[in-house]
């Protein structure tokens, strides 16, 4: 298991972990899945594709194959896939770190806060 932290901007010292660092991050995503779009990169361990993104809609959601202006989260699988260009990351959360810089809002956030989150839902 790894966690991604980006940072773009400068560090911040808070004592109450904040939900994101610099906007891009999420720690703790919305619990809100209408009207949000969600790309997914890498394989999870706990259901399918097909499952997950099933879950997405039944929520009111939508799902994206790539990581476009119009995703809202990309998560992040909690299992690294042997395909990913970078030793901890891949193509996908590369597209969501260059959209901040074109002034689109994206959150990256770590499978295991996604599942939290679909149980709160």
């Amino acid at each position: 298991m790894f966690l991604l932290v980006i940072a773009y901007q400068k560090p911040y010292q808070i004592a109450v972990p904040p939900r994101r660092l610099s906007g891009i991050y999420t720690l703790c995503p919305d619990r809100v899945f209408a009207d949000r779009t969600y790309c997914f990169t890498g394989a999870s361990a706990r259901a399918t594709r097909v499952d997950i993104f099933r879950r997405v809609k039944d929520l009111g959601g939508s799902v994206a194959q790539s990581v476009t202006a119009q995703v809202n989260f990309l998560i992040i699988s909690a299992e690294r896939s042997p395909v990913w260009a970078y030793s901890c990351f891949g193509r996908k959360v590369e597209q969501a770190m260059n959209l901040p810089s074109e002034g689109h809002s994206l959150a990256l956030v770590h499978e295991h806060d996604f599942w939290d989150a679909l149980q709160d839902a």
